[in-house]
């Protein structure tokens, strides 16, 4: 899998650190304290400058939290986007799970630096006002169902 980077080193220093911090749940999974995040992926795009949406689902093991922020350095910049929601981030509630899924809430990832092809790997960037800051990567692949 091909991971986007355009900050090279610096961005692997602290992509490896933020994996030191937070403990991976399994291949396509990453986890922050209470928080999983299952399955992230990003949809495939044609160019450079594009925009692209990245799908996955949160799971809350433990107290409320919120999604506050979130970056990537293959764009040049992220949107939480979670429409009848209230702005100031993503709430997610204790013990319960949250979809980010087509045609509710998401990541937008806006001016990319490349392409996105299916299999390639980029990484996002998730801060939570509770939990803290994660780095995970988001497969590319089409829409979920």
């Amino acid at each position: 899998m091909r991971v986007l980077m355009a900050a090279g080193i610096a961005v692997g220093a602290a992509f490896a650190s933020s994996l030191f911090a937070a403990r991976e749940a399994s291949a396509r999974d990453f986890r922050l304290g209470d928080i999983v995040i299952d399955q992230p992926i990003a949809l495939p795009t044609a160019r450079a400058g594009a925009s692209t949406s990245v799908f996955l689902t949160f799971i809350n093991h433990g107290g409320a939290d919120r999604l506050i922020a979130a970056s990537s350095v293959a764009a040049e910049r992220a949107e939480i986007r979670a429409p009848g929601a209230p702005t100031g981030g993503l709430a997610l509630p204790a013990h319960r799970s949250v979809q980010l899924r087509p045609g509710g809430a998401h990541i937008l990832l806006i001016g990319l630096s490349g392409p996105l092809a299916a299999g390639d790997g980029v990484p996002v960037r998730l801060q939570f006002e509770r939990a803290g800051l994660i780095e995970i990567v988001a497969t590319v692949e089409a829409a979920p169902a």
